[in-house]
């Protein structure tokens, strides 16, 4: 059995092995989002500023972008927002290669949400931001590359005055306008935020055990072969 053992069939091992734990790592991040909103269930403005909710604790509010925000990037009407950028390299086969989209920039400022009974203060501005409304830059052609096709290498995400919003976050005063901290803000509903989660992390799985088995195949194809042969 020794004689199969070879830096091939190592390699091909170690992808399918790899592929599999990015798949599931994709699932379990995913899964934890969605069993953590859809065991929140949405907070009224008026219990926030009531006293209903013990100050520091976890809560969800479910409302929509105030048009009393200042719109921070006017060409997309973004009151918050990611600037995000990527590099298009240039394969031996002269094809453009786009890499990952990396995080440039993040303005997140404090935020006014409208509930249908009141009014929420997002206080801080460090919070995440999710399901965005996207705004890309510019395409132009490759340099250096064979194909017409063209590519933007910026974009910005975010969101605008009068989406729906959900926020997650910690309760820090009530009052007339209840204010929270928030660890993220996601534009959809409370719904739409657990249904896309929970599709984000099966498709994550499901891809990448396809990724995984085909191209552990293809490298221990060698090996499957004289076994079978």
């Amino acid at each position: 059995m020794s004689r199969f053992i070879d830096k091939r069939s190592i390699l091909g091992v170690l992808f399918i092995v790899g592929s599999l734990l990015c798949g599931l790592t994709g699932l379990c991040v995913n899964s934890v989002q969605a069993i953590k909103v859809s065991r929140l269930s949405p907070v009224s403005a008026s219990a926030l500023a009531g006293g209903a909710v013990e100050v520091g604790s976890e809560v969800l509010v479910e409302g929509y972008i105030g048009e009393e925000n200042e719109v921070v990037y006017p060409q997309g009407e973004f009151v918050a927002y990611l600037y995000e950028r990527r590099r298009i390299s240039v394969n031996d086969d002269g094809q453009p290669k786009p890499e990952r989209w990396r995080k440039w920039e993040q303005v997140t400022p404090p935020l006014l949400l409208d509930l249908a009974d009141g009014k929420v203060q997002v206080e801080n501005d460090d919070y995440a931001i999710e399901n965005l409304r996207v705004v890309e830059g510019p395409e132009m052609r490759v340099a250096g590359s064979q194909s017409h096709i063209k590519y933007s290498v910026t974009r910005y995400e975010g969101i605008a005055v009068g989406d729906p919003v959900i926020a997650v976050g910690t309760l820090r005063a009530g009052g007339e306008v209840p204010r929270i901290e928030a660890e993220f803000v996601a534009r959809g509903t409370r719904e739409e935020y657990i249904a896309g989660h929970r599709a984000g992390g099966i498709a994550s799985c499901v891809g990448s055990a396809i990724v995984g088995v085909v191209g552990g195949f293809i490298l221990l194809w060698d090996r499957i072969r004289s076994v079978w042969g």
